[in-house]
């Protein structure tokens, strides 16, 4: 199959300047920044998705992956799912199914752009077929496309071992909360001197503070290790656990 007719026509309408590639025949993203000897993250992946509200494109760089749960939550859709090949096909019978350029060419398809994972001043995008490829401007194509921006990529890697470690990431945090919220209200009602629930407290404390306090260093080291691990910023409540464990070691006996 040849590059689509239009698509030149197209972009000269569009006062953009082109470069057409032709290269053997190459079926990923990837695959095609290593033919055309150029980073991945100058290269378009159109990811093609089915909504709602018809067939919408995602453009990603070439080495990250869509993520249809934050994608969807992203552009507010209910449903969102990758397109099959038949639906590809009946959408664009002008192009390749997995060659799709990131054009308005056709009518109520909707193109949604990871904006911050792109840093170069050249976009490359295969060109309707698997042997050709366009190169532009990335502010050109931005001009024409006019996509909606959002962020919905996630790098294959990071997104493996959140997989991995996402229930342990939700325990410690459980933990974590939990211990700076006894803490914190045992602290409170210590400093503010409630004598019926401060002597409650201070009595439960008493039993439990080597617990509290044992959980409380495990779900902090092990939610912030796996946090770093994964890249989150992570901001806990520093000055309530300071003031806490202040009050603990002032009011407590057994810590003096």
């Amino acid at each position: 199959m040849s590059m689509p007719k239009w698509i030149g026509p197209y972009l000269q309408e569009k006062s953009v300047n082109f470069e057409v590639h032709r290269h053997e025949p190459v079926f990923t993203a990837q695959e095609v920044a290593q033919t055309e000897h150029v980073s991945g993250f100058d290269v378009a992946k159109v990811v093609v998705t089915t909504t709602e509200r018809g067939p919408m494109l995602f453009v990603l760089p070439a080495p990250y992956l869509l993520d249809i749960e934050t994608a969807r939550q992203a552009f507010g859709l209910a449903h969102l799912r990758l397109s099959t090949e038949r639906e590809m096909s009946a959408y664009f019978p002008d192009c390749e199914v997995g060659a799709l350029p990131p054009l308005r060419h056709w009518d109520n398809v909707e193109i949604a752009l990871d904006y911050d994972s792109f840093h170069g001043e050249r976009l490359l995008f295969q060109a309707g077929t698997h042997e050709d490829a366009i190169v532009v401007n990335f502010n050109d194509w931005l001009r024409i496309a006019e996509p909606t921006t959002g962020h919905f990529s996630v790098d294959p890697n990071e997104r493996g071992n959140l997989l991995r470690f996402r229930p342990w990431l939700k325990a410690s945090a459980a933990v974590l909360v939990v211990a700076i919220a006894v803490l914190t209200g045992w602290g409170l009602a210590s400093l503010f001197q409630f004598s019926t629930f401060g002597e409650l407290a201070g009595n439960v404390m008493i039993s439990s503070i080597g617990l509290v306090g044992a959980a409380l260093i495990l779900g902090c080291l092990s939610f912030l290790a796996l946090a770093c691990l994964q890249g989150v910023l992570v901001v806990l409540p520093a000055p309530f656990l300071a003031c806490a464990l202040w009050l603990m070691k002032t009011k407590n006996p057994l810590l003096h």
